[in-house]
């Protein structure tokens, strides 16, 4: 498979040093663009950055399981021992992230730590909206 291009717009993306958001619209390239800016981060050397030290969010479950592919690919040609621990990423969607938000600071918010989120609900409201 050929490396991708990038045109400036992604480049920038994915050299940029401060926490970022990609943002466009479908099939342009968002999760390669996340891919590639993960895996950079992680192997400059100049960033000693751990994959545990990242938080990558996503809108779908499908996104989520190509870019962890995708780094660990990347990760595992280019530096095996952060392949290694690869486990520790922290590569979600954002529903899956503010659930796990949720369930770290239920106390504080007066719910139980056993909740579950009910999906036919929350379709029913949204499309009642």
């Amino acid at each position: 498979m050929a490396e991708p291009k990038f045109d400036i717009y992604q480049t920038n993306a994915i050299n940029a040093r401060k926490n970022s958001v990609v943002s466009a619209g479908a099939g342009s390239g968002k999760t390669t663009v996340l891919a590639e800016r993960f895996s950079s981060l992680v192997l400059d050397p100049k960033e000693k950055v751990g994959v545990d030290q990242i938080l990558t969010l996503t809108f779908t479950k499908k996104a989520t399981v190509e870019m962890s592919a995708r780094i660990y690919k990347v990760l595992k040609k280019h530096a095996p021992e952060k392949a290694a621990d690869f486990f520790k990423a922290n590569i979600k969607t954002l529903d899956s992230y503010c659930n796990s938000v949720a369930k770290m600071g239920c106390h504080y918010y007066g719910i139980s730590p056993d909740f579950t989120q009910d999906g036919e609900q929350i379709k029913a409201t949204v499309y009642a909206m």
